[in-house]
Order: C-alpha cells, then sequence, then structure tokens
C-alpha cells in the first residue's frame, strides 16, 4: 500500500469472523480492569482479537471478538 493511501475498514459478518478466528495461531484477549486496560485474567468483560498481516502485500485483517 503507498504511504498516501488509507486503509480501508470493512465490517465482516458473523460467520467470516469465525471462520478467520478458527484458522489464528496467536490471539489476544483484553479487559477493562481495576488499573485500566489489562491483558490477562478474564474476571470483566472481554474481547479478544486475532489478526494477520502479509508484510509482502502490505495488506491484513484484524477480527475483534
Amino acid at each position: 500500500m503507498p504511504r498516501d493511501a488509507q486503509a480501508i475498514m470493512e465490517k465482516l459478518d458473523e460467520a467470516e469472523c469465525l471462520r478467520l478466528v478458527a484458522d489464528g495461531v496467536i490471539g489476544r484477549i483484553a479487559y477493562v480492569g481495576q488499573y485500566d486496560l489489562t491483558v490477562a485474567h478474564a474476571d470483566y468483560k472481554v474481547a479478544f482479537e486475532v489478526d494477520r498481516f502479509d508484510e509482502t502485500a502490505r495488506e491484513g485483517w484484524s477480527v475483534l471478538i
């Protein structure tokens, strides 16, 4: 992607998100805890994210659940 190009965000349906996440190797779990944004224990509302980036093509995706 040229430096002056802007990223395009596309909302995916649930089935596509689950397909992408199923192929993911590494993900992150995050939550807002007593001391603000934290990554670890899941005692609060949580989010899970998996993404993939192709450096050669300069494109990728991220799924946040």
